[in-house]
């Protein structure tokens, strides 16, 4: 389990993804961050873990004003002219550059056509038109965290700047190598502040996909994904486990996986007993298994809980009583006469092998924030979380352990609602989903958004109380969350272990080695 427990992190209404009304990801999040330590949703190329390092070493070695301001300029500029380095386009065979931070920026000012470049304008942090509107610029609101989790910079004595550490200053040394005929080029640019296109294409040794094949960057950068590094960090063994089963996962489709390909191919995977004193990679295997299957229960929660806001909306006066409102959507749910533990094993026999994976797909297809949820669908959510109840029976033991110490008040999980549903199976099960829809969905989303009103002043409410009755407000996007699988794929083919066609050379020498 995760060493110390942060409290779910309220987001804001109106998004159409990450609205979290339930409140429920945090559990699944805080292990998918254990499992890909260094990556995030928004690191998006493998590059700009050299590139910091690297301009970290630059900065203490030209510059060396310990101002946080002084550093920002620096930093924020050569953020810019890095984006626009990105996205250029260098003869008519050069590729747009995906995952460059600023690059809508830089696509709009390199349209403008021009013999100069002004980007210190908008490298400015106070400045009306920024290539990137956070002030702390990409390292700072994006990479600095995952670069230090990598072991690759630190926090320095005695002053607000960064300093790459031993690792980082291996990565820094061979990224100059890369780019050592135009690194002082580099640098005399950013002081200058704007950038003629001859000098960006002389530049394009920084792009982003251009690490040089079989370079010592490419071997340290790869070291950070598989593992090489001589004096391993803790952190290190979990994101080898992860992307050496990405490895795999490729070799065995002949061709580079979707996150969904993995999410499913591990779920399907047993969970052996004793799997906690297993090997770290079993024990990888089993976490990732476990991951998905939290996640396919947060999904069923809140299928039943846009299928009750359907409801909701619906109605003359777009309100009902709880209680009503609750009867509405059983009432939909055409549940049989027997009791939950039967339903649910009728209906996990009654599932095809992966038969989760059709019920996912069916709420999925209208998990917009404007989708509907009908009947049908309610049903398949229904059937979603008897199902997945049954595949968590023989993890027991893994449930109680990652997620029994998270409590149920400000947490849900598989831990807190198999107690929950496990106390009331002998029931009906037509009263066991009232008994969820009540307690567990419309009365959780009343207090998160409660909470939220209290301690963030933010109204998030997609229904509330009013005379007696909930009324509705809006609906939200219900959608399976993001475990970093995209960011982790794009990772290992900057690294050249993968490409369209699955493993490279240098991929299937790292998963024989492994």
């Amino acid at each position: 389990m995760a060493e110390k427990l942060h409290l779910p992190e309220w987001t804001e209404i109106g998004q159409d993804t990450g609205l979290d009304p339930l409140a429920m990801v945090r559990p699944t999040e805080a292990l998918y961050q254990r499992l890909v330590p260094g990556i995030s949703t928004i690191t998006l190329r493998l590059r700009y873990y050299a590139f910091f390092p690297w301009l970290l070493e630059q900065y203490a070695r030209t510059i060396g004003d310990t101002s946080l301001d002084t550093f920002r300029v620096f930093q924020r500029r050569a953020e810019a002219l890095y984006a626009l380095i990105g996205v250029s386009r260098i003869g008519p065979d050069d590729v747009y550059e995906t995952g460059i931070t600023g690059a809508i920026w830089a696509s709009r000012t390199l349209s403008d056509g021009g013999d100069v470049y002004n980007f210190a304008d908008a490298a400015a942090p106070d400045a009306e038109i920024r290539y990137l509107k956070n002030k702390a610029g990409a390292y700072g609101a994006i990479y600095a965290g995952q670069l230090g989790e990598m072991g690759l910079v630190r926090v320095a004595d005695g002053h607000p700047i960064d300093i790459a550490d031993e690792r980082g200053r291996q990565v820094a040394a061979a990224f100059a190598e890369s780019v050592r005929d135009q690194d002082a080029l580099f640098l005399e640019v950013v002081e200058r502040g704007i950038v003629t296109p001859d000098e960006l294409e002389r530049l394009s040794v920084f792009k982003s996909g251009r690490i040089p094949e079989g370079s010592e960057e490419q071997r340290l950068l790869r070291a950070l994904l598989v593992g090489g590094f001589e004096k391993p960090l803790r952190t290190d063994e979990a994101r080898k486990q992860t992307m050496l089963k990405l490895l795999e996962l490729a070799d065995q489709l002949g061709r580079r996986p979707r996150p969904e390909d993995a999410k499913w191919a591990w779920y399907n995977t047993e969970t052996m007993p004793g799997v906690l004193k297993a090997g770290v990679g079993s024990l990888s295997l089993a976490l990732w298994r476990l991951y998905h299957t939290n996640d396919l229960l947060r999904l069923a929660y809140e299928g039943m809980f846009k299928r009750a806001l359907g409801v909701l909306a619906s109605m003359p006066r777009r309100a009902l009583t709880l209680t009503n409102l609750v009867e509405e959507v059983v009432a939909e749910s055409e549940l049989p006469g027997t009791s939950w533990a039967e339903f649910q094993i009728e209906t996990t026999q009654g599932a095809a092998d992966l038969g989760e994976r059709d019920f996912e797909e069916a709420i999925s297809r209208s998990g917009g924030q404007d989708g509907v949820i009908q009947p049908e669908t309610l049903r398949a959510a229904v059937g979603l979380l008897a199902v997945v109840l049954s595949r968590a029976e023989d993890q027991s033991e893994l449930i109680e352990h990652e997620f029994g110490p998270y409590g149920s008040t400000h947490f849900r999980s598989l831990a807190s609602e198999r107690r929950f549903i496990d106390d009331r199976a002998s029931a009906p099960a037509a009263d066991v989903l009232a008994a969820v829809l009540k307690e567990r969905v419309i009365k959780r989303h009343l207090w998160v958004a409660a909470r939220k009103l209290r301690t963030q002043r933010a109204y998030t409410y997609l229904a509330d109380v009013t005379d007696g009755e909930l009324r509705f407000r809006s609906s939200f996007a219900a959608t399976l969350s993001n475990p970093r699988l995209e960011q982790s794929l794009t990772f290992l083919t900057d690294a050249g272990l993968l490409d369209a066609d699955g493993l490279t050379p240098r991929g299937r020498e790292a998963l024989a080695s492994a």
